[in-house]
């Protein structure tokens, strides 16, 4: 995941297992009183569906404070049930800085 302060970064989830079909997504990311909610229509999923990727507008990245602690998880559902990935808690430093979350 690449986010330079101040610009419109694209955050890149790598999953363990291919989400392709799903028919409801929520990419959600929540740093103190900073949430961050995108649906399956704002998501861009890989052709094989291992990877997930959401841009952030600017004002979005301007309102992550610094040196904290952001809580990042992608719900879907498919074939009616429900899957969530784990909850990632990444430092705002690292995540401002880090190509994909695993």
């Amino acid at each position: 995941m690449s986010i330079i302060p101040g610009t419109t970064p694209t955050l890149t989830l790598s999953l363990d297992a291919s989400i392709t079909g799903c028919t409801a997504a929520e990419f959600c990311l929540v740093c103190e009183n900073v949430r961050i909610l995108r649906s399956l229509a704002d998501l861009s999923i890989s052709e094989d569906g291992t990877e997930v990727s959401v841009r952030l507008t600017q004002s979005e990245t301007l309102s992550l404070p610094d040196n904290r602690i952001a809580k990042v998880q992608l719900r879907v559902m498919r074939d009616g049930t429900v899957f969530a990935t784990d909850v990632l808690a990444v430092p705002t430093k690292e995540l401002l800085h880090r190509e994909v979350l695993l």
